[in-house]
Protein backbone atom coordinates (compact mmCIF):
# COMPACT_ATOMS: atom_id res chain seq x y z
CA UNK A 1 0.00 0.00 0.00
CA UNK A 2 1.73 3.42 -0.98
CA UNK A 3 2.66 5.62 1.91
CA UNK A 4 2.12 8.70 -0.56
CA UNK A 5 -1.27 11.13 0.95
CA UNK A 6 -3.78 11.62 -2.11
CA UNK A 7 -5.70 13.85 -0.08
CA UNK A 8 -5.03 15.75 3.54
CA UNK A 9 -8.03 17.19 5.71
CA UNK A 10 -6.76 19.37 8.66
CA UNK A 11 -9.22 20.92 11.10
CA UNK A 12 -11.95 21.65 7.89
CA UNK A 13 -14.85 23.48 9.04
CA UNK A 14 -17.56 25.42 7.39
CA UNK A 15 -19.79 27.89 8.90
CA UNK A 16 -23.24 29.16 7.90
CA UNK A 17 -25.11 32.25 8.87
CA UNK A 18 -27.67 30.33 11.08
CA UNK A 19 -24.88 29.05 13.20
CA UNK A 20 -24.76 25.72 11.69
CA UNK A 21 -21.36 24.42 11.92
CA UNK A 22 -20.17 21.41 9.63
CA UNK A 23 -16.53 19.79 11.12
CA UNK A 24 -13.70 19.98 12.40
CA UNK A 25 -12.96 17.12 10.48
CA UNK A 26 -9.17 15.30 10.34
CA UNK A 27 -8.17 12.49 7.65
CA UNK A 28 -6.27 11.52 5.37
CA UNK A 29 -6.62 9.50 2.51
CA UNK A 30 -3.47 7.35 0.53
CA UNK A 31 -3.35 6.74 -2.91
CA UNK A 32 -4.99 3.57 -4.08
CA UNK A 33 -7.21 3.45 -0.83
CA UNK A 34 -10.76 4.32 -0.57
CA UNK A 35 -12.60 5.69 2.71
CA UNK A 36 -16.09 5.04 3.04
CA UNK A 37 -18.22 8.31 4.39
CA UNK A 38 -21.32 7.23 6.52
CA UNK A 39 -24.22 9.10 7.82
CA UNK A 40 -27.67 10.15 7.70
CA UNK A 41 -29.18 12.24 5.04
CA UNK A 42 -28.16 16.11 6.47
CA UNK A 43 -25.45 14.31 8.21
CA UNK A 44 -22.43 16.53 6.38
CA UNK A 45 -20.90 13.96 4.44
CA UNK A 46 -21.77 16.29 1.29
CA UNK A 47 -20.67 19.23 2.33
CA UNK A 48 -17.21 17.41 3.79
CA UNK A 49 -17.14 16.00 -0.50
CA UNK A 50 -18.21 19.59 -1.81
CA UNK A 51 -15.04 21.32 0.25
CA UNK A 52 -12.58 18.58 -1.05
CA UNK A 53 -13.86 19.75 -4.48
CA UNK A 54 -13.45 23.02 -3.55
CA UNK A 55 -17.24 23.76 -4.42
CA UNK A 56 -17.86 24.80 -0.60
CA UNK A 57 -15.43 27.27 1.27
CA UNK A 58 -13.75 26.70 4.37
CA UNK A 59 -14.29 28.85 7.07
CA UNK A 60 -11.17 26.88 9.07
CA UNK A 61 -8.55 24.04 8.97
CA UNK A 62 -6.62 23.61 5.40
CA UNK A 63 -7.39 20.61 2.44
CA UNK A 64 -4.80 19.42 0.19
CA UNK A 65 -4.41 17.21 -2.92
CA UNK A 66 -1.40 15.24 -3.69
CA UNK A 67 0.10 18.51 -1.68
CA UNK A 68 -1.69 21.36 -3.80
CA UNK A 69 -3.91 23.92 -1.53
CA UNK A 70 -7.68 23.52 -2.54
CA UNK A 71 -9.47 26.71 -2.70
CA UNK A 72 -13.06 27.86 -3.88
CA UNK A 73 -13.50 28.28 -6.99
CA UNK A 74 -9.81 27.50 -8.20
CA UNK A 75 -9.26 24.58 -10.12
CA UNK A 76 -6.99 21.91 -7.96
CA UNK A 77 -4.98 19.16 -9.81
CA UNK A 78 -5.61 15.75 -9.32
CA UNK A 79 -9.11 15.80 -7.96
CA UNK A 80 -12.67 15.44 -9.68
CA UNK A 81 -16.01 13.79 -8.63
CA UNK A 82 -19.12 12.83 -8.97
CA UNK A 83 -21.69 14.26 -6.71
CA UNK A 84 -25.77 13.34 -6.69
CA UNK A 85 -27.95 14.41 -9.09
CA UNK A 86 -25.46 14.86 -12.26
CA UNK A 87 -25.34 17.24 -14.74
CA UNK A 88 -25.57 16.48 -18.50
CA UNK A 89 -27.10 17.96 -21.29
CA UNK A 90 -29.98 15.99 -21.72
CA UNK A 91 -30.23 16.72 -25.60
CA UNK A 92 -26.42 15.76 -26.46
CA UNK A 93 -26.19 11.63 -27.11
CA UNK A 94 -24.15 9.88 -24.25
CA UNK A 95 -20.91 9.96 -26.71
CA UNK A 96 -21.32 13.76 -27.15
CA UNK A 97 -21.57 14.74 -23.33
CA UNK A 98 -18.51 13.56 -23.08
CA UNK A 99 -16.91 15.47 -25.72
CA UNK A 100 -18.83 18.45 -24.02
CA UNK A 101 -17.14 18.01 -20.47
CA UNK A 102 -13.34 17.62 -22.25
CA UNK A 103 -13.86 20.30 -24.90
CA UNK A 104 -10.22 20.77 -25.41
CA UNK A 105 -9.38 17.48 -25.46
CA UNK A 106 -11.65 16.66 -28.84
CA UNK A 107 -12.00 13.13 -27.66
CA UNK A 108 -11.90 10.74 -30.64
CA UNK A 109 -14.67 8.01 -31.21
CA UNK A 110 -12.22 5.79 -29.75
CA UNK A 111 -11.76 7.18 -25.99
CA UNK A 112 -15.79 7.97 -25.72
CA UNK A 113 -16.60 4.38 -26.74
CA UNK A 114 -14.05 2.91 -24.59
CA UNK A 115 -15.46 5.05 -21.76
CA UNK A 116 -18.68 4.17 -22.33
CA UNK A 117 -17.95 0.50 -22.66
CA UNK A 118 -15.93 0.59 -18.99
CA UNK A 119 -19.73 1.73 -17.59
CA UNK A 120 -22.06 -0.38 -19.32
CA UNK A 121 -23.25 2.11 -21.94
CA UNK A 122 -21.47 1.00 -24.63
CA UNK A 123 -24.76 -0.13 -26.86
CA UNK A 124 -26.05 3.48 -26.38
CA UNK A 125 -23.61 6.05 -26.87
CA UNK A 126 -25.52 7.88 -29.73
CA UNK A 127 -29.13 7.95 -27.32
CA UNK A 128 -29.41 11.09 -25.97
CA UNK A 129 -29.02 11.79 -22.20
CA UNK A 130 -32.82 12.56 -21.70
CA UNK A 131 -33.75 9.71 -22.67
CA UNK A 132 -32.08 7.73 -19.82
CA UNK A 133 -32.49 6.28 -16.17
CA UNK A 134 -31.31 7.37 -13.03
CA UNK A 135 -28.55 4.90 -12.99
CA UNK A 136 -27.78 4.97 -16.75
CA UNK A 137 -27.23 8.74 -15.76
CA UNK A 138 -24.75 7.92 -13.10
CA UNK A 139 -23.22 5.60 -15.32
CA UNK A 140 -22.33 8.45 -17.95
CA UNK A 141 -21.19 10.63 -15.20
CA UNK A 142 -19.04 8.11 -14.06
CA UNK A 143 -17.56 7.54 -17.44
CA UNK A 144 -16.60 11.39 -17.25
CA UNK A 145 -14.97 10.35 -14.38
CA UNK A 146 -12.43 7.76 -15.63
CA UNK A 147 -11.98 10.17 -18.79
CA UNK A 148 -9.45 11.99 -16.03
CA UNK A 149 -6.10 11.38 -14.84
CA UNK A 150 -7.38 12.01 -11.13
CA UNK A 151 -5.80 10.59 -8.79
CA UNK A 152 -8.53 11.47 -6.38
CA UNK A 153 -12.26 10.65 -7.03
CA UNK A 154 -14.98 11.77 -5.21
CA UNK A 155 -18.03 9.70 -5.32
CA UNK A 156 -21.28 10.92 -3.36
CA UNK A 157 -24.18 8.50 -3.36
CA UNK A 158 -23.26 6.79 -6.92
CA UNK A 159 -25.40 4.07 -6.27
CA UNK A 160 -28.06 5.82 -6.69
CA UNK A 161 -30.30 4.32 -9.12
CA UNK A 162 -28.63 1.15 -9.93
CA UNK A 163 -29.96 -2.25 -9.24
CA UNK A 164 -28.54 -4.94 -7.58
CA UNK A 165 -25.98 -6.08 -10.70
CA UNK A 166 -25.16 -2.38 -11.19
CA UNK A 167 -24.57 -1.81 -7.92
CA UNK A 168 -22.07 -5.01 -7.84
CA UNK A 169 -20.36 -3.46 -11.20
CA UNK A 170 -19.77 -0.44 -9.21
CA UNK A 171 -18.44 -1.78 -6.49
CA UNK A 172 -15.49 -3.19 -8.68
CA UNK A 173 -15.03 -0.52 -10.57
CA UNK A 174 -13.98 1.48 -7.34
CA UNK A 175 -11.78 -2.06 -7.13
CA UNK A 176 -10.00 -1.28 -9.97
CA UNK A 177 -9.57 2.16 -9.75
CA UNK A 178 -7.95 1.57 -5.71
CA UNK A 179 -6.06 -1.75 -6.71
CA UNK A 180 -5.40 -1.22 -10.27
CA UNK A 181 -5.13 1.82 -10.81
CA UNK A 182 -3.51 3.15 -7.83
CA UNK A 183 -5.86 6.19 -7.35
CA UNK A 184 -7.60 7.20 -4.14
CA UNK A 185 -11.37 7.25 -3.82
CA UNK A 186 -13.67 8.75 -1.07
CA UNK A 187 -17.14 6.98 -1.63
CA UNK A 188 -20.59 7.55 0.25
CA UNK A 189 -23.26 5.48 0.44
CA UNK A 190 -26.41 5.23 2.70
CA UNK A 191 -25.85 1.26 2.08
CA UNK A 192 -23.58 0.06 5.36
CA UNK A 193 -22.44 -3.15 3.62
CA UNK A 194 -21.35 -2.29 -0.04
CA UNK A 195 -18.96 0.75 2.66
CA UNK A 196 -17.56 -2.31 4.23
CA UNK A 197 -16.99 -4.62 1.24
CA UNK A 198 -15.11 -1.84 -0.75
CA UNK A 199 -13.85 0.66 1.32
CA UNK A 200 -10.44 0.53 3.41
CA UNK A 201 -11.34 3.06 5.67
CA UNK A 202 -14.51 4.77 7.39
CA UNK A 203 -15.04 7.93 8.31
CA UNK A 204 -19.10 7.89 9.78
CA UNK A 205 -20.75 11.56 10.47
CA UNK A 206 -23.42 13.02 13.01
CA UNK A 207 -25.23 15.98 12.69
CA UNK A 208 -22.29 17.66 11.22
CA UNK A 209 -19.94 16.20 13.47
CA UNK A 210 -16.64 12.91 13.07
CA UNK A 211 -18.68 10.57 15.19
CA UNK A 212 -16.06 7.76 14.52
CA UNK A 213 -13.40 6.65 12.18
CA UNK A 214 -11.20 3.47 11.33
CA UNK A 215 -9.83 0.89 9.43
CA UNK A 216 -12.47 -1.70 8.02
CA UNK A 217 -9.91 -4.55 8.39
CA UNK A 218 -10.08 -3.96 12.23
CA UNK A 219 -13.68 -4.41 12.48
CA UNK A 220 -12.81 -8.33 12.13
CA UNK A 221 -15.43 -10.70 12.59
CA UNK A 222 -16.38 -8.47 15.82
CA UNK A 223 -19.15 -6.56 14.54
CA UNK A 224 -20.17 -4.98 11.44
CA UNK A 225 -20.16 -1.48 10.06
CA UNK A 226 -24.11 -0.89 10.10
CA UNK A 227 -24.06 -2.71 14.05
CA UNK A 228 -21.24 0.15 15.18
CA UNK A 229 -22.77 2.74 13.14
CA UNK A 230 -26.27 2.30 15.29
CA UNK A 231 -24.02 1.69 18.50
CA UNK A 232 -22.23 4.97 17.95
CA UNK A 233 -25.54 6.66 17.18
CA UNK A 234 -27.06 5.53 20.90
CA UNK A 235 -24.09 6.93 22.74
CA UNK A 236 -24.47 9.92 20.94
CA UNK A 237 -28.49 10.37 21.65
Amino acid sequence: MSTTHALSVTGAIRRYRNGTEIGPFQLDVREGQCLGLVGSNGAGKSTLMRMILGLEPLDGGTISVAGNPVRRGRPTPGVTGMLEHPALFGSLSAADNLRAAFPSRRLGNHETSEALRRVGLGEVGRQPAAAFSLGMRQRLALARVLLTDAGLIVLDEPTNGLDPIGIRWLLDLVRDMTRAEGRAVILSSHQLHDVQVVADHYLMVADGRPLVAGAIAELGAITTLEELYFSSLDHVE
